[in-house]
């Protein structure tokens, strides 16, 4: 058998040249040591191949909204490894600022994987920024749609015209090199309510005014017969028409003043919107190379 030594005793390594055989001597302990460090690698291996923890977030991000207004924030939020979310939250500050308001989100009801939060108003005053963020109840996280360094920008929507002022119609007129708006009353059929109304209350007034009168005279004539009666029987039926036609008389003339007047001021209102049916205010706006010019004409 020949012996071939290496540099150290360690790498040894004999040789029977007559059996045609090698045999491991003192080599051993490197060959184990390869052997461990190639198993030491394979958990790696394995872990690099598994699928991430992390929840997976989806979200449409929101772009502006009213000022001053609540406003929800969605978002599907969902664990690929089965696991239930925990703590998902919307993270949101006023632009430029750096503080930081945790608003929680809770699921929706009837949606699956879905979570809301509500911003407040208060929060809504000016341009913010946000985003979303979740873990799962084994600690995978956090995942998120935005970032501290990276959040959401949200303006403000620009706010409508206000709407003109009650009972007046706003009408634009457009025209070469010039901008009208005019401001037109309602046309008088709009209006046509009031003079029926107006019609029915003089009516009825006068038909009150009248039923007191009638009842009045009756209570004057009552009291006559009272003074020319000659027997207590007497005098005691002309006391009870008097009294019953005075109660009358007391309840229909005011009353029926009182919807006569009413019908009447509906009456003269009616009639003096029908004469202004045509008033028209316009504002003309004029641009031109020499400058700009507003005009404005009408009645007042």
């Amino acid at each position: 058998m020949t012996t071939l030594v290496g540099p150290t005793p360690n790498r040894a390594l004999a040789f029977d040249g007559a059996r045609g055989e090698r045999t491991m001597g003192t080599i051993r302990p490197a060959f184990f040591a390869v052997l461990a460090g190639l198993l030491a690698l394979t958990p790696s291996a394995s872990r690099a191949q598994a699928p991430s923890a992390t929840p997976v977030i989806s979200h449409d991000a929101l772009s502006s909204c009213p000022k001053g207004e609540l406003v929800t924030i969605k978002a599907l939020i969902r664990s690929p490894i089965g696991k239930r979310i925990f703590s998902p939250a919307v993270f949101v500050r006023a632009t430029g600022s750096r503080g930081l308001a945790r608003v929680p989100m809770t699921p929706v009801a009837g949606e699956e994987n879905s979570y809301q939060a509500q911003i407040p108003s208060g929060l809504t005053q000016s341009d913010f920024e946000y985003y979303v963020e979740a873990f799962d109840v084994e600690g995978n996280g956090p995942a998120r749609v935005g970032g501290p360094d990276a959040p959401i920008q949200v303006k403000l929507a620009t706010a409508s015209p206000p709407p003109p002022a009650p009972g007046l119609e706003a009408v634009a007129e457009n025209t070469a090199g010039s901008s009208e708006v005019a401001i037109r009353e309602p046309s008088a059929p709009a209006r046509r309510w009031m003079r029926t109304a107006g019609i029915v209350g003089v009516s009825a007034g006068a038909a009150l005014l009248i039923g007191g009168v009638i009842s009045g005279g009756l209570a004057l004539g009552a009291k006559s017969d009272m003074e020319n009666a000659t027997t207590g029987a007497q005098y005691d039926s002309a006391k009870t028409r008097g009294e019953h036609a005075a109660l009358a008389a007391n309840v229909l003339v005011p009353t029926g003043a009182v919807i006569a007047a009413a019908g009447t001021a509906l009456w003269l209102i009616d009639w003096k919107q029908n004469r202004d049916a045509e008033k028209k205010t316009v504002v003309q706006v004029s641009a031109g190379p020499a400058g700009a010019m507003v005009l404005m004409t009408g009645h007042f």
